[in-house]
């Protein structure tokens, strides 16, 4: 028998026996994991450029992605179940290669056909799991389950601020469902144990998806509390506009050209920062708040520039922003201080400061608001940046306040004791505002 070669023979219902090509197996399961990371983006194009070539390309990759990975995963399982998951029975036949050898040392090739041994069959699959495999089967199951959890939590606790903010959250959430539901549900059938390499990648991968699912904690955004959700109604004064990716606030009167870009803070939903800003589009200006995409303003870096081309109207613009957003607020500031025909003339920094030293390239006028309780913006750490802003600089401190008092999204962690209530730190900021924005604008 050790030269025989067992194939399965076409049309038995019979189960692959022999290892295809790794590439040839390989090739549909990578094909379809680079399309579904792929995916997302694709839906946030369709989203921003309203496209349908976007919407097709992005179901064509669901598709793809999932019969391919079906097939790979149905194709090389060697567990004693076909691939159309029925059990072999003694009726199944297979094709039997039989090298023969003859005085010339050559070897002869028979060929007959012979009934599976069901039993012998399902007995080589009836093993018990080794329990360095067990141990590997239980966290891949725990992970599983965390990201389901975690998805769940995620909802019930940011719900508004996932449905209202950027998309790509949304959809790595409803990524990260499937995808630990398909994972955790595979563990409940028997595998064949894995040696080697390809129990060092199944490792691997737990690994990767402990990061992930960590990761999708941790983006949980902060969501907008009142009164910002009220000021994103419009009225007499302001028409509130929301969309996928930004929330405008424009002036129903005569608007002026002067308009206001505004960074939102890390995972802080864009909604909370309406009431604070809404002055600034009732003492006519139009305001533009971007949401970030996973509510990070590194990944929002360039959407001042791709902004401005729609208000053509706009030729003075001030750019500004809380916190994180405030770092990418200094640097477009500093990039559009010198654009010819809607230059920045001013940066509004809400407990906040650049990443680097602006003093000498900024010509725009700068307004910095902190908080003398914030405990992540502290004025330590405000008073050691002044000598990366241009000479001229406004700096003031709300006194009692904190890093969440520029917003309206509840506590955060790490922040300090206010001393002063929010309504009226949110008044002082924003007359502030208003004062800085006008005072330019004349």
């Amino acid at each position: 028998m050790a030269n025989t070669l067992w194939l399965p023979r076409p049309g038995s219902g019979s189960g692959w026996n022999v290892a295809a090509p790794a590439a040839l197996l390989m090739a549909p399961m990578i094909l379809g994991t680079a399309l579904l990371v792929l995916v997302p983006e694709i839906w946030i194009a369709f989203l921003a450029w309203r496209h349908r070539a976007w919407l097709t390309a992005s179901i064509f990759g669901v598709v793809i992605a999932v019969v391919g990975g079906s097939t790979f995963m149905n194709e090389v399982s060697n567990d004693g179940v076909s691939s159309h998951g029925r059990r072999r029975h003694p009726g199944d036949r297979r094709l039997r290669l039989r090298l023969l050898p003859n005085p010339h040392h050559c070897h002869t090739v028979a060929m007959t056909e012979h009934p599976v041994d069901s039993t012998s069959s399902l007995a080589e699959n009836s093993l018990p799991t080794p329990p360095n495999s067990l141990w590997v089967t239980w966290v891949v199951r725990v992970v599983a389950a965390a990201g389901i959890l975690v998805v769940a939590w995620a909802c019930v606790t940011g719900w508004g601020a996932i449905v209202h903010g950027y998309p790509l959250y949304a959809v790595l959430l409803l990524a990260t469902l499937i995808g630990s539901a398909f994972i955790g549900s595979r563990t409940l059938h028997p595998r064949p144990t894995r040696t080697g390499w390809r129990r060092i990648i199944r490792i691997v991968l737990v690994l990767a998806s402990i990061g992930w699912v960590g990761l999708m904690a941790w983006l949980r955004p902060f969501t907008a509390a009142e009164p910002a959700l009220a000021a994103m109604s419009s009225d007499a004064k302001v028409t509130v506009a929301e969309y996928p990716t930004q929330i405008v606030m424009t002036p129903t009167g005569s608007a002026s050209h002067t308009g206001v870009f505004f960074q939102p803070g890390a995972k802080v939903d864009a909604r909370a920062y309406a009431a604070v800003l809404r002055p600034l589009a009732e003492s006519g200006f139009t305001v533009i708040i971007p949401k970030q995409p996973l509510g990070i303003a590194f990944f929002s870096i360039t959407t001042f520039d791709a902004t401005k081309p729609s208000y053509p109207a706009i030729t003075r613009w001030f750019v500004g922003g809380h916190s994180l957003g405030g770092s990418i607020a200094a640097m477009q500031a500093d990039s559009g201080d010198h654009d010819p025909t809607a230059p920045v003339v001013g940066l509004l920094l809400y407990a906040s400061y650049p990443v680097s030293d602006i003093s000498t390239s900024l010509s725009a006028k700068v307004l910095s608001l902190s908080a003398t309780n914030d405990g992540l913006a502290t004025p330590d750490k405000v008073e050691a940046s002044k000598p990366t802003l241009p000479a001229g600089s406004t700096f003031t401190a709300i006194d009692g306040a904190v890093h969440a008092f520029f917003g309206d999204y509840g506590p955060q962690p790490g922040d300090g004791t206010p001393a002063i209530s929010h309504d009226d730190a949110r008044t002082q900021i924003s007359r502030d505002s208003v004062d800085f924005v006008l005072n330019l604008s004349k």
